[in-house]
């Protein structure tokens, strides 16, 4: 078994063993016991670049590379499936407005327009780790959060 981070589920990181023949498999066969390096991989076909010894500390070597060298430079940038929904639920109940009440989806795309914008300048000028901070702060300041999780979810 491989390693899997939360919100990145498609990509799971292992060892691959490179063989003698310079086949690289994720099979655990008796044709395989043979091999000569783990090298860093993922479910989604991705295989890293150098080797590691065909040892306990090689495979962890192997997934620590996979972690640092694929799987984390995507999690930067995968919205994570409660904020997909949430966003989701948005433009539905905000498209269902528009059809009763005009005049007030307007409103309400203005005041989520005028935070996409302080939002967008703020991360443009924050440092990753600060805006980070800053971020969880503010979200746990909104009204309807109670310990950093939406009431009613």
């Amino acid at each position: 078994m491989g390693a899997i981070l939360d919100d990145l589920y498609d990509h799971e990181g292992y060892g691959a063993r490179r063989l003698p023949d310079g086949t690289i498999t994720a099979g655990w066969t008796a044709e395989t016991a043979e091999f000569e390096a783990y090298v860093a991989a993922c479910g989604c076909g991705w295989h890293g670049g150098g080797e590691h010894p065909p040892t306990d500390e090689g495979y962890e070597a192997a997934v620590d590379q996979w972690e640092h060298d694929h799987a984390r430079p995507l999690l930067a940038e995968t919205v994570p499936a409660d904020v997909t929904r949430a966003t989701a639920d948005a433009r539905q109940a905000i498209g269902n407005l528009a059809r009763q009440r005009p005049r007030a989806a307007l409103r309400a795309l203005d005041e989520l327009a005028e935070w996409t914008t302080a939002m967008r300048r703020r991360l443009a000028l924050a440092d990753p780790a600060d805006r980070a901070a800053r971020m969880r702060s503010r979200l746990d300041d909104l009204p309807g959060r109670d310990g950093g999780r939406a009431i009613g979810r």
